[in-house]
């Protein structure tokens, strides 16, 4: 065998060492320091399962193309606030004994300085109890689960989603065994859609974490909830898996990595960065990207100007000329146009 079949078989060989099965989920980028960046993420393998430990030789960062060498890594102990978002309908009545066994091993894994809101859903959607860190009161607020009634499904996570803050470490933890109906089983309950509801918590960077229990729930919908939000899916065939369900998302939602670093490119200039992460553990792979806008500081010049009336708009917007310099005296310079595009780059 000559040497270039060697290398040829090699070659392949090589590029199966490591195969697509991690989803790696960039949770928060925070340039309130910058040039120095704090970055979080979270890794979870095929099972539903975070990974968590993790070393250096795990993780590859970019920014803009460039490699970060010198970075600090941590499991981040920032506070969580959480919404649990239980199905309290007609047909959970004989499940709700394992349901409470469940939830309480849930709240006894919550940390001090977490926040957690119970919301309950039948006919109605109520608060049981929240936002607190106050385990006792989270506790004894199971006490008026009831299971009666129909399924407010959507209005549950959409009250959920106005609850939790925006840009906060957040989420959402929806148990359902079944669909949005009302009581004569003939349309959704719910005054929200279920596009409203995924909308109100996607736009507020809230995941959803969804536990379908049992064989009449619409997995595809609750899939999509997770999917689209960047949560988790879990299906529990019976109550039986409630327990070690809940307690997995709890283990879960208290392993996000914190990665701190300086950018590459220190100046303020309001550009758009890039952020490409790449995971390798054990023989699987996952990434994820993100983007920033750097801060930027600038001078902003105008040109002195006048204009008949008889012109059209058009013409009388291109005659106003500005000039934009930054810090590092980089110029950038347009009409009106130009800068009604800087300003909507900022605001992204």
């Amino acid at each position: 065998m000559n040497l270039l079949r060697l290398i040829f078989i090699f070659t392949i060989m090589a590029s199966h060492v490591f195969c697509e099965g991690l989803s790696v989920d960039i949770s928060s980028v925070d340039i309130k320091d910058f040039p120095d960046m704090e970055m979080q993420f979270r890794i979870v393998d095929r099972t539903g399962k975070v990974v968590s430990k993790l070393e250096r030789k795990n993780i590859r960062l970019y920014e803009n193309g460039s490699k970060i060498e010198n970075y600090f890594m941590q499991i981040s102990k920032d506070p969580s606030e959480i919404v649990l978002v239980l199905d309290d309908s007609g047909s959970m009545h004989n499940y709700l004994k394992p349901l409470v066994k469940g939830i309480r091993k849930f709240i006894r894994l919550l940390k001090p300085n977490d926040l957690c809101t119970i919301v309950a859903f039948s006919d109605t959607v109520r608060v049981l109890a929240g936002p607190t860190n106050d385990k006792k009161v989270l506790l004894r607020s199971l006490r008026n689960l009831q299971g009666y009634g129909a399924t407010s499904l959507y209005d549950g996570i959409y009250k959920a989603a106005e609850i939790l803050p925006e840009f906060e470490k957040t989420a959402i933890v929806l148990l359902s065994d079944g669909v949005d109906q009302n009581k004569r089983n003939t349309g959704p309950l719910s005054n929200h859609s279920a596009i409203d509801a995924v909308t109100k918590a996607v736009h507020k960077h809230i995941p959803i974490y969804t536990i379908g229990l049992g064989r009449l729930i619409n997995r595809q919908e609750l899939k999509d909830f997770s999917r689209l939000s960047k949560g988790s899916f879990y299906y529990a065939p019976s109550v039986n898996q409630l327990s070690d369900l809940y307690q997995l998302i709890a283990r879960n939602l208290k392993s996000d990595v914190k990665i701190k670093y300086t950018s590459p490119s220190p100046q303020k200039d309001a550009k758009y960065r890039n952020l490409e992460l790449e995971v390798f553990f054990e023989t699987f792979s996952g990434r994820s990207n993100a983007n920033y806008f750097a801060p930027g500081i600038f001078q902003l010049q105008t040109t002195g100007f006048g204009y008949s009336a008889k012109e059209n708009q058009n013409s009388r917007d291109s005659m106003i000329k500005f000039r934009l310099i930054d810090e590092s005296n980089m110029e950038r310079n347009g009409a009106k146009d130009f800068m009604q595009t800087f300003i909507q780059h900022l605001g992204k």
